[in-house]
């Protein structure tokens, strides 16, 4: 295991390998507001016995990564994309296998359409092809019946916008609360989220920069990535749980089917989390592509 900031102008990111530089790489990209250390090292073991080498990375405005006041410095999905060829880049990387979970798979959508010398495969986990404003679902919809948005989704968008909290406890005890609702009730362990939540919140540079993610999605365009995706030729895995209470199963399945020869697989008890039944098809998504 290996910590290094990489630099890009005024950009840095955290980042961290995992394994021998010799074998076949695999880039892990989170999803909004979350940081790197979110993927599970016991996911990470598992790639490893797999002969793979591991890297995971804070996004810009998350963890150890470069805070930005979005006002002054806006960014977008493909600016985001641009940072994980940086990370490539900065690693000696010259292709990966590319994991990306929730707006990590927005990301890596991007890479396929704009960046496809750099992915041996991608594997695109609880994602969407489309892109909108998070605050409202409508938009992020585009007005598309097929990908239908979730009641929790249309509640969270019916709120009114509440700030991050920047008390540690409080911010623990609402994080908890948010991601249990994610998951399936029957597997969450709230003690396991605390502490990650509470790591998450020392890490920061700034916790409240966070929300700059959603306007990064709201600012970025196409809308609908399907056309992009057409002319995808990159071996791609889409995995989706069947209980994904942000993005339903359709979403993953509009990605498959938008994707030429994509492989889709639905996950049992699987909702907008990595839970240990999905691990043999992430994977399965990079060990089997060679």
């Amino acid at each position: 295991m290996s910590e290094r900031i990489v630099q890009d102008g005024q950009l840095e990111l955290w980042t961290e390998s995992f394994g021998a530089a010799a074998d076949p790489a695999v880039l892990l990209i989170m999803g909004a507001e979350s940081q790197g250390t979110a993927w599970p090292l016991p996911l990470i073991d598992e790639l490893r016995k797999a002969g793979r080498r591991v890297l995971r990375y804070d996004h810009r405005d998350v963890g150890q990564s470069t805070v930005f006041d979005f006002r002054q410095n806006p960014y977008d999905l493909d600016e985001l994309a641009a940072d994980a060829v940086t990370v490539l880049d900065a690693w000696e990387i010259e292709k990966a296998h590319v994991v990306g979970a929730s707006m990590g798979g927005m990301i890596t959508q991007l890479l396929l359409a704009r960046h496809p010398h750099r992915l041996h495969s991608a594997t695109l986990v609880m994602s969407t092809p489309l892109a909108g404003n998070l605050s409202d679902a409508g938009s992020l919809l585009i007005d598309d019946p097929s990908l239908p948005a979730s009641p929790l989704m249309r509640a969270m968008a019916a709120a009114p916008p509440q700030p991050v909290p920047t008390e540690r406890e409080t911010y623990a005890r609402e994080r908890v609360e948010l991601f249990a609702g994610l998951s399936d009730p029957e597997q969450v362990d709230t003690d396991l989220l605390r502490r990650m939540f509470e790591m998450e919140f020392d890490r920061a540079r700034d916790i409240r920069s966070k929300a700059n993610h959603g306007l990064a999605i709201a600012a970025s365009e196409p809308k609908d990535r399907r056309a992009l995706l057409a002319s995808v030729t990159t071996p791609t895995t889409v995995v989706h749980g069947e209980k994904d209470p942000i993005l339903p199963i359709d979403h993953g399945l509009a990605l498959a089917q938008a994707i030429p020869g994509a492989e889709m697989r639905r996950v049992d008890g699987m909702a907008h989390d990595l839970p240990p039944q999905s691990w043999p098809h992430l994977v399965a998504g990079v060990r089997d592509r060679g």
